[in-house]
């Protein structure tokens, strides 16, 4: 007898004379079926040999041992420990530790979900409550299934049986809760007899009773009976669990039919996307269009208009409105050539990668109009140049952050193995060999980076330890941080795995290398429809683009996504800064100290508005008085405090009060603010074009809000387009 794992079990006759042929018995896996009931073991369980020939093999009957029916088993408790260490029922523990749902051999019963390629899914009951939910589910490879999985052909009496022993535990802790309150005369009044009070109750005790009966009655309160209740909702959980089993069939079956609408939705969508049914097309630069010849440039990264003009940064970034704005930027020659540098290109947009920070909300209609504006962001604009002209496509389309996937056609047929990359048990991204090659190498360059620097930061605490403590007192800024330096680079390895046929997420990685190879086609789909019914591509040769030599010869990918750069070069603008302000000193002109007056002048006001009113539901992020225009966006620091780390600024400010006869009748009064350091950013120090370092690597672009309120006020104050003292808009 030998085993196949296509065709089950082949049995050959070894005598030739009976005349049988080679036959190829049913495969096992064809009797197994959606809705099905198994009981799953954690391991494969070993066979026992038999002892029985290939001939008493090949006619041997099941169906002459009749089934023996199983005795009824009494049902016992085999959970563990429910209670936390102060003795109070925990839910957690109650989940983590409930062990019922397994039989004496520590299997779990579960329902065939799914029947895939290479795997069979069950999934077993859920016990949900308000805090959690646990329950069982695997991907049971085929090769071991029969080895973990045994047949339950009567769930549902299984089921009744659990539910009964939930119901009899429940009365059991029912029982418990009426004892207890009869006990302690705290029962409802028609257990204690009608006309029966609180105070007879308390007067059939003796005097020398009370105190333990108080004590009794504090210990059901604050323990006995919240336990108890706990306990009883838990159970009633775990009943709801048991009864929603026989659910499972269903939901599974049901689950079969969204594969189908959802290649109808498809079919749809792709008439939608070729007819323009949802798109719209504006033209933003006029000129003389590329050459006819020319190939059309995608783009693979996603940008954002904010991040990519760095317009409104004193603001938060631009928004919705700013779009007509944002297209006479991009028109301009020099921006334009940047953004799409290709005659003929194209590239996926969106306003803003992250929610603009707004003041709270002050009614639900100005809450609602932020969140679409928020939606608004969120919409995708692609740009497309043909030669000096240029348009701007809307469309509702989401593509993701890359217009096209990393791991293209021309890979896929070329043989390399695929990496993946799961997250919780879904399939995320794809690469190929020569990509995961390309991060480990990376990796090891990030590493050696970070490495240097954690050993000098490891020496600086050495060095640090030797000082005195009046240099430590003076030099307080210059104590090196508690914290490992920043930027780790993870290592590739512990993240993604190899894409082989073994793996039980095979259907899963397969099913997202289709949906990747539909990207192309989504794109296709567009740009065909394009040439075929617009002039935003002419003049052009005749093209095919869902074909593989018509996509070749129209298109080229350019890849030009984040993951290409080298990390060793990152640059790190916490440590840009702390090299400009080593140089601070009094009469430099910096930036920082304006928002830092304003946060601090929010923070009073929101104490008075609570202080005063009596509430607390709106606050301020920033807040600047009436009559007060703070130090200003660049100011010059008049004094510097070694010991306390802060830099001060001075400036006048409209009076408030009355003027007393002993005063002057100035209108305005001196104030100052004493700043920390490390919130300012030395302008004098800072070159021309510096921030052209951050701004030319997309990684650090993202978080441009973080340093492009203090670089572009600089640049803008080097080329005298802020004076000193100016307020920030």
């Amino acid at each position: 007898m030998t085993k196949s794992k296509d065709k089950g079990i082949r049995v050959i006759d070894v005598d030739a004379g009976f005349g049988f042929e080679e036959q190829a018995a049913p495969n096992p896996f064809d009797d197994i079926e959606i809705g099905q009931w198994y009981w799953v073991s954690d391991k494969e369980e070993e066979e026992e040999e038999e002892e029985a020939s290939e001939h008493e093999e090949y006619f041997f009957d099941e169906d002459e041992d009749e089934e023996e029916e199983p005795e009824e088993e009494e049902e016992e408790d085999r959970s563990g420990p429910m209670t936390d260490s102060d003795g109070k029922f925990s839910m957690y523990k109650a989940l983590d530790n409930d062990r019922t749902r397994l039989d004496k051999k520590g299997r779990w019963l579960g329902c065939v979900y799914h029947i895939g390629s290479n795997y069979i899914q069950l999934k077993g009951v859920m016990f949900e409550t308000r805090s959690s939910s646990n329950s069982y589910r695997e991907r049971v490879h085929m090769d071991e299934f029969f080895g973990r999985c045994e047949r339950e052909k009567r769930p549902n009496k299984y089921l009744k049986k659990k539910i009964k022993y939930e119901k009899s535990e429940i009365r059991g802790l029912m029982d418990r809760v009426k004892r207890i309150t009869a006990a302690l005369g705290v029962a409802p009044k028609e257990q204690l007899g009608e006309g029966v009070s609180e105070t007879q109750a308390l007067a059939v005790r003796n005097d020398n009773d009370i105190p333990e009966y108080k004590a009794a009655l504090v210990k059901a309160k604050k323990e006995t009976l919240p336990n108890l209740f706990e306990e009883i909702k838990f159970r009633n959980a775990k009943m709801v669990g048991w009864m929603k089993g026989k659910m499972i069939p269903m939901k599974a079956e049901q689950a079969k039919n969204d594969g189908v609408i959802g290649l109808i939705d498809q079919r749809i969508f792709s008439v939608e996307l070729y007819a323009g049914l949802i798109e719209q097309v504006t033209k933003v630069a006029d000129g003389d269009p590329a050459h006819n010849d020319s190939k059309l440039y995608l783009m693979q990264r996603r940008c954002y208009m904010d991040e990519e003009c760095l317009a409104n940064y004193t603001a938060g970034g631009m928004g919705f409105h700013d779009i007509r704005a944002f297209d006479n930027w991009l028109s301009k020659p020099e921006n334009r050539d940047r953004v799409l540098p290709h005659p003929r290109c194209m590239v996926s947009f969106r306003v803003r990668r992250f929610d603009k920070q707004r003041e709270q909300a002050r009614s639900i209609s100005e809450a609602l109009g932020y969140w679409k504006l928020d939606e608004a962001n969120k919409l995708t604009y692609l740009y497309i140049r043909n030669g000096d002209q240029l348009f701007r496509l809307e469309t509702e389309i989401e593509f993701g952050e890359k217009l096209f996937p990393d791991l293209d056609k021309s890979a896929l047929n070329s043989g390399q193995q695929v990496w993946t990359r799961l997250d919780y048990g879904k399939v995320k991204d794809l690469i190929t060999d020569d990509q995961y090659e390309g991060m480990k190498e990376d990796y090891l360059k990030g590493m050696a980076v970070w490495q240097a620097k954690y050993d000098a930061w490891e020496a600086e605490k050495e060095v640090w330890k030797t000082r005195s403590d009046s240099y430590k007192e003076e030099n307080r800024h210059k104590k090196p941080s508690h914290f490992s330096p920043s930027g780790k680079p993870t290592n590739p390895e512990g993240k993604w795995t190899l894409f082989t046929p073994d793996t039980v997420y095979y259907d899963d990685i397969t099913e997202k290398i289709a949906s990747d190879i539909q990207q192309y086609n989504r794109i296709a789909l567009i740009i065909q429809g394009l040439l075929d019914r617009s002039l935003v591509l002419h003049p052009h040769p005749p093209y095919q683009v869902w074909t593989g030599e018509g996509f070749v010869q129209a298109i080229e990918l350019v890849y030009d996504d984040s993951r290409a750069l080298n990390p060793a070069n990152m640059p790190i603008f916490e440590e840009y800064r702390a090299g400009l302000n080593e140089s601070l000193k009094k009469g430099c002109m910096t930036v920082g100290q304006e928002d830092y007056w304003e946060r601090a002048e929010a923070h009073k006001e929101n104490h008075r508005y609570r202080s005063y009113y009596d509430r607390s539901d709106y606050t301020h992020t920033r807040y600047r008085p009436h009559g007060n225009p703070g130090p200003g966006l660049v100011a010059e620091v008049t004094s510097i405090s070694k010991k306390k780390g802060t830099c001060s600024f001075k400036w006048e400010k409209e009076r408030t009060r009355v003027v007393s006869r002993w005063e002057d009748g100035s209108p305005t009064v001196p104030t100052k603010i004493a700043v920390p350091r490390d919130k300012l950013f030395n302008v004098s120090a800072y070159k021309p074009g510096d921030y052209k370092i951050f701004f030319a690597d997309p990684r650090i672009r993202l978080n441009y809000l973080e340093w492009a309120p203090f670089m572009m006020a600089a640049e803008d104050y080097h080329a005298g387009k802020i004076e000193k003292g100016q307020k920030r808009k």
